[in-house]
């Protein structure tokens, strides 16, 4: 029986290969050079990507979780024999993280508003002077 392929899936579906009996703290992949670790270390960092995470083998889903954050440090790298180890870990973001961007997104929104309004103004100034 072939073993199926650990992975890490992010939330716009980026599956990561992944070491057999990894944990959110301690998640452990390998990668060809240096530009496949930016590569990696890019899409962890992504608007989103942590969103949603999963844990799978095969067609199983091991875990789900939401609202992920990296671990400081963010990897520990070992180049051995030609193999470029790489570990990471993942935590759940503080209620005071969830705060803040609930905050911005809010702010965003009213900004978009506060800015449609204004052009609103401007244009019927506009025709009032007319």
């Amino acid at each position: 029986m072939e073993e199926s392929i650990e992975r890490l899936v992010l939330s716009d579906g980026t599956e990561i290969p992944i070491e057999h009996g990894a944990i959110l703290q301690e998640i452990v992949t390998t990668v060809e050079n240096f530009s496949a670790l930016e590569n990696l270390a890019d899409k962890l960092q992504a608007d989103g990507a942590l969103s949603t995470v999963k844990f799978a083998s095969g067609d199983t889903t091991s875990g789900a979780y939401e609202d992920m954050r990296l671990v400081d440090p963010l990897f520990s790298v070992e180049r051995k024999d030609g193999v470029i180890t790489v570990e990471f870990g993942l935590r759940e973001s503080s209620d005071l993280e969830k705060r803040i961007k609930s905050l911005e997104e809010t702010q965003a929104i009213q900004d978009r508003a506060i800015a449609g309004l204004g052009e609103a103004i401007s244009e019927a100034e506009k025709e009032g002077d007319k």
